[in-house]
């Protein structure tokens, strides 16, 4: 016998399975079909000893117990039978699993036993279009558990593939083989998929958000894609990348805030109650619960949201039109009893002016509305957001408030050059000196504790 190289995968794979073909074999010759039975049933690693059991059976051979006996007469998956079933049809062809689906349908077996068989076969082109000739019932069933592997189907098929899928409510497994093969569907297939996926899915399990987002990232690119009709799906599948670290994907829907204020106020209204409210008694129940996933989806969306209207990507700003946005969304607001929440949120999109993360002084427009609003709320949205874009850094143990002084000296620049024209945002970033003037003190206290440890 020559040396086993162990480097070399294949040679190594090939010399295992000829030990235990020969194992098997030697189990057969000696105990008959029964040993191989009792066999398949005790060993812990029962689909391997079905894989290798379909190299010792010639065609002549029935091969009809082992299916059934260490398959289709139990009720898990993880089978000598499976395990005996794929590598079957591998081996002999698809003329093989014809002839024995046709074998068990004479022997009596109905729809879920016939489903389970044709399930534990890799999917092909072959046997996509036999398992959709069936009668209606195997086919549910096969759809209902079938393991969706696209690799070798048509690009027709796929998509037939993932219809089938989404019928048998298996939205999640679903948006996965579009997350595969995104750019072999088409853009109307996707959007179906994803409204409906998302309608049919149950908690907790959901699409990965990566798939999500790479699904979109795909559709954005596309110009067929309905602008609402994207902008419905990304809401509908808001609650999929909730917690991602990338919100930018729901840009139809943050498009359709800066052009609408209506919908901005929609958004408010979900996220807050009015703010005089006639009832005292707290709502329970299925209508609550689902008030307080929307409301969260609502906020999320209003919080990804840093377009300011009127201003383009070159930092251009049309005042006009910026102006008539805030002047109706708090008109609108106002009507709704919400202005304040309302006010809250406008403060945080202006402190996403151009530059504002990198410290720069507001434009002029940001500036002007701050002055004519001038309310509590607006003007914590938009301290507490500047005040964010530095919340978290990295240090030193023993380097103290050195960084916080350097922000709260910029800040008090900014605000000295605000303070004869716009004296309400001169005091918002006055107001932030102070308080990393405060932080300063803070860090330089906490480094002198820890020179001590020292």
């Amino acid at each position: 016998m020559s040396a086993i190289h162990w480097h070399d995968h294949e040679g190594q794979e090939k010399w295992l399975r000829e030990k235990r073909i020969a194992a098997v074999k030697a189990v057969y010759t000696e105990h008959g079909e029964d040993g191989l039975v009792k066999l398949g049933r005790e060993v812990p690693e029962k689909v391997l000893f079905g894989d290798i059991l379909a190299f010792c059976l010639d065609k002549s051979e029935d091969q009809f117990r082992f299916i059934v006996d260490l398959g289709l007469n139990l009720a898990d998956d993880a089978t000598a039978g499976s395990g005996f079933v794929w590598r079957s049809a591998e081996i002999m062809g698809f003329a093989w699993v014809e002839m024995t689906y046709i074998a068990l349908q004479q022997r009596g077996f109905g729809p879920t036993a016939l489903a389970r068989f044709l399930k534990w076969i890799a999917l092909s082109s072959s046997l996509y279009q036999f398992v959709n000739k069936q009668q209606k019932e195997v086919v549910d069933e096969y759809w209902k558990a079938n393991k969706p592997w696209l690799v070798e189907l048509s690009d027709v098929e796929k998509a037939g593939t993932i219809k089938c899928l989404l019928e048998a409510g298996r939205g999640v497994e679903a948006i996965g083989q579009i997350y595969l093969y995104t750019s072999s569907l088409s853009t109307e297939l996707i959007i179906m998929s994803l409204r409906k996926a998302a309608a049919t899915v149950l908690w907790p399990l959901i699409p990965r958000s990566h798939e999500v987002e790479h699904i979109f990232d795909q559709l954005y690119l596309r110009t067929d894609a309905d602008t609402t009709q994207l902008a419905q799906t990304e809401w509908l599948c808001l609650p999929f990348i909730s917690f991602s670290a990338r919100p930018d994907y729901s840009r139809r829907l943050r498009e359709n805030l800066t052009a609408d204020a209506t919908f901005f106020v929609e958004l408010i209204e979900l996220v807050y109650g009015p703010e005089v409210e006639l009832s005292s008694t707290e709502e329970t129940g299925p209508e609550t619960g689902k008030k307080a996933v929307l409301a969260m989806l609502a906020d999320f969306l209003l919080n990804a949201w840093h377009q300011i209207p009127g201003l383009d990507n070159s930092g251009q700003v049309d005042a006009d039109r910026f102006n008539a946005w805030v002047e109706t969304a708090r008109q609108l607001a106002a009507e709704k009893r919400r202005r304040d929440p309302a006010d809250l949120y406008i403060g945080r999109l202006l402190a996403h002016y151009p530059g504002a993360e990198a410290g720069e002084t507001p434009l002029e427009f940001i500036c002007n509305a701050i002055e004519r609003i001038n309310t509590r709320f607006l003007l914590s949205g938009f301290r507490d957001t500047l005040h964010n874009y530095h919340s978290f850094s990295s240090r030193s143990p023993l380097e103290g408030g050195n960084r916080e002084r350097a922000i709260a000296d910029h800040y008090r620049k900014i605000a000295a050059a605000l303070l004869l024209k716009w004296p309400v945002t001169a005091s918002l970033f006055e107001n932030l000196a102070d308080t990393y003037s405060l932080r300063a003190v803070e860090e330089d206290h906490r480094a002198q504790r820890e020179s001590l440890d020292y």
